[in-house]
């Protein structure tokens, strides 16, 4: 029983911040928001003549996002121009993005379900105490996993390695997509990503701790 609880401990220390951090990305990342704030602040719409304003294109990418929109692609005649104004090669690597993010979303449900069932193991076992106990190991996780991942924001090489993880397909340098997803789209994608999960992080310690609670005797 007490390995049973050791592996338990362990397992909620690693879920819960995969629980976090991939719900934030797919709230952040699907929604409008972050999308509408990076164009409205470069103008992408207008440079690009596209017959919309930004806050309709972050409307359309987020709807793409959200699988409401079966390809990355804008309607010729909302646009002042009449040829498609995204290549094959930029509505392939869009497609890759989203199905990234699709997996981002397993991971975090089945991760959560593996949290859900330890929570059950521990308040079964009587273990209130492992159970606060693994929820502040998940909070030092959560914590070094942020760091881990603003250090390979900052340091160069790891930012472009991942940009060719997220986007495979080679794109030209003048490229639509290259003037909307931008270093600093990432960056307020990953500032979103931080804010959404750490709320995330407080709504599940205040669960955990309610329902961990050791009994009183005595009330004042």
């Amino acid at each position: 029983m007490k390995i049973l609880n050791t592996i338990v401990v362990l397992l909620i220390g690693f879920c819960i911040p995969a629980v976090s951090v991939f719900g934030a990305a797919n709230i952040a990342l699907r929604m409008p928001d972050v999308y509408t704030y990076e164009f409205n602040n470069n103008q992408i719409a207008k440079e690009l003549k596209l017959g919309i304003n930004d806050d309709e294109l972050g409307q359309f990418v987020s709807e793409f996002m959200r699988h409401r929109d079966s390809d990355f692609q804008l309607p010729i005649d909302s646009r002042e121009q009449s040829e498609p104004i995204f290549t094959r090669e930029e509505a392939d690597n869009m497609q890759h993005y989203r199905l990234l993010l699709n997996r981002s979303l397993f991971i975090g449900l089945g991760a959560l379900a593996i949290v859900l069932i330890s929570y059950i193991i521990l308040l079964w076992n009587q273990e209130k105490s492992k159970l606060r106990s693994a929820f502040k190991l998940s909070i030092l996780v959560y914590l070094l996993g942020q760091i881990v991942t603003y250090c390979c924001f900052i340091i160069e090489s790891c930012r472009v390695s991942l940009g060719r993880h997220i986007f495979p397909t080679t794109m030209q340098a003048d490229c639509a997509l290259n003037g909307m997803i931008t270093s600093h789209f990432i960056k307020i994608s990953l500032i979103a990503d931080t804010a959404v999960s750490a709320v995330l992080m407080v709504i599940m310690a205040s669960i955990t701790w309610r329902i961990s609670k050791p009994k009183r005797m005595f009330w004042k």
